[in-house]
């Protein structure tokens, strides 16, 4: 995958040793949470990614030519104790989540610019307690909207008088998706030559605003 990527981090990808980051940004209604997937933090972008340990699992990103949505999902281990009780009590879905692919120089120092490779949304998220706490979360697609209602009001009649009752400006919006609507048909009079008339090239041509739908219209 060289896609996208700039030419210094193309040839860290081809190189015999490949050093790789992973950086996360969970967009939460308290605050944006960044990690990435070393032990120390990345300054990258203006941000500061924590350094979260081991991220763990990530699946597979997929992509192709089906308009459908795709998502993949990830775990954090080992994370510190703020970020469990963020998971107890933040409401996460729907709240965007970006994942980008980064990597080292020999210094390991990250090279400019990690790769966005997924851009989407929190589906779920759960927490497990044990000897070592973890956070598995579900990120899909923005096009797995697709397929779901608009919370949002349409430009209908019904919705109009529901959020303004007596305004009458949506009360023919319904007919109109089939309404046939004649333009150019109506006669101008004098024989469809213009008032001020004038010489050569002065008038309208022939049969222009006859009246007749099947003659030259505008």
């Amino acid at each position: 995958m060289t896609r996208g990527l700039t030419t210094a981090a193309r040839d860290a990808s081809l190189a015999g040793h490949v050093r790789v980051v992973l950086l996360v940004q969970l967009d939460f209604d308290s605050g944006t949470t960044r990690v990435n997937s070393t032990e120390r933090t990345i300054s990258w972008g203006g941000e500061d990614f924590l350094g979260a340990g081991n991220l763990g699992k990530v699946s597979p990103i997929e992509e192709g030519i089906e308009q459908q949505a795709y998502g993949l999902s990830f775990q954090l281990t080992g994370i510190p104790a703020e970020f469990v009780s963020l998971a107890l009590s933040e409401e996460a879905q729907g709240r965007a989540a970006k994942l980008w692919l980064g990597f080292f120089d020999a210094d390991m120092v990250l090279i400019a610019d990690p790769y966005l490779v997924f851009q989407g949304l929190i589906d779920t998220l759960d927490l497990s307690l044990g000897a070592e706490a973890a956070i598995t979360l579900v990120a899909i697609d923005r096009r797995s909207r697709w397929e779901q209602p608009l919370d949002r009001p349409r430009y209908t009649n019904a919705d109009q008088q529901a959020r303004f009752p007596g305004d009458l400006g949506c009360e023919f919006v319904s007919q109109m998706a089939d309404k046939e609507l004649l333009w150019g048909t109506g006669g101008l009079g004098g024989g469809g030559q213009a008032a001020s008339g004038g010489g050569t090239g002065g008038g309208l041509p022939d049969g222009f605003g006859s009246g007749d739908p099947n003659t030259l219209g505008p």
